[in-house]
This record gives C-alpha cells, sequence and structure tokens, in this order.
C-alpha cells in the first residue's frame, strides 16, 4: 500500500490498529459533549478515522486488526482498510462501473443500521432499487420537500427536549422520523 502512495498509522503485531482505536474511542466517549447540537461527530464515533484523515493524505491506509475477535467481535482476521474523502474518488467508487470495489456484508449492528437497502445490494435487486429510488432522490424533488423534512427534525429535537436526563431510544426515534419524512 505504501509504495502505491497510500498513507496510513504503522501496523502493530499482531493487532494491527486494534487497541490504538479502542483507546482512542474509549478517550472520545469519555469527554463531556456541548448541549448544543453539532454536525461534527466523527471526532467522537470515529476518532480514528478522523485523526488519520487529517494526519495522512486524504486517501488514506488504515491497518484495522488481525486476529483480534475478542477486542472487535465483527473482525475476526486480519484486515485492511482505506478511507478516502476525495469526493471525486468517493464518486467513482460508488459507480463502480467496472465492478472493482466489492461490497461487504454488514453484520450485527451495521446490519441492523443500513439494512437491506442500496448500500449493500448488488446485481439485479440493486439496478431495481436504484431504479425506484432515483425518481425520489431527484434534486428538485429533495428541494421541494426540505421545508417539511425539517419541520420533522425540529419536531424530534423539541420532543428530545422534554427528555433532559432521560434515555432516548435513537434508532426508534429516527424509524419515526423517517416514516414521517417519507409521508
Amino acid at each position: 500500500m505504501a509504495a502505491q502512495g497510500l498513507k496510513g498509522p504503522p501496523y502493530r503485531f499482531p493487532h494491527g490498529n486494534t487497541k490504538e482505536i479502542l483507546r482512542m474511542r474509549k478517550e472520545a466517549m469519555g469527554r463531556p459533549t456541548s448541549r448544543h447540537l453539532s454536525h461534527d461527530i466523527l471526532p467522537i464515533i470515529q476518532p480514528e478515522i478522523h485523526t488519520w484523515v487529517n494526519t495522512c493524505d486524504s486517501v488514506n491506509f488504515l491497518t484495522v486488526c488481525w486476529l483480534c475477535g475478542a477486542e472487535i467481535p465483527s473482525l475476526a482476521w486480519s484486515s485492511a482498510s482505506t478511507s478516502c474523502t476525495e469526493p471525486e474518488i468517493i464518486k467513482e467508487i460508488l459507480n463502480n462501473k467496472d465492478k472493482n470495489f466489492v461490497k461487504i456484508k454488514p453484520r450485527g449492528f451495521a446490519k441492523k443500521l443500513v439494512g437491506d437497502g442500496l448500500v449493500v445490494l448488488d446485481g439485479e435487486k440493486w439496478v431495481k432499487l436504484r431504479k425506484l429510488a432515483n425518481h425520489a432522490f431527484h434534486g428538485e424533488i429533495l428541494k421541494s420537500s426540505l421545508p417539511a423534512v425539517v419541520d420533522s427534525v425540529h419536531m424530534m429535537l423539541e420532543k428530545w427536549e422534554d427528555h433532559e436526563s432521560k434515555e432516548i431510544e435513537v434508532f426508534e426515534e429516527f424509524i419515526l422520523l423517517t416514516l414521517e419524512v417519507i409521508s
């Protein structure tokens, strides 16, 4: 990877960067967050990506783990991950016209998060869903629905303010938000 110009943190035997990733995540979760909502959540939910993307190139090589099923159960064998923040390269990867990029089938929590949608599908199923979704995500249609989406999000946030010191089931809340936006 280094010979191809991909930079990243050094590999550490035998666990790759797993221990460093877990340490960074623990530190990020331990830092207090402000009461104000912010879109800048990457340093909190994936501090390793945030750190390495800012210290390496926009396209960088991240050694994730090696035989580390105990630390991160979803990653059981040696694997390498490449993160890209360059919009043109991301567009090429998502288009995948030459079938060079294989989609990973998510498991566990990731499966619940992304479901069986366009993100994970390939082949005929992907083509069928893409055609259905294409009309709904046309720029003009999205622009016209933006005020309704903003209103729905504001209503959800107002409801959350009433739960000031209580736990909120965010997964359920986003399902309701999605249903409201779609309807």
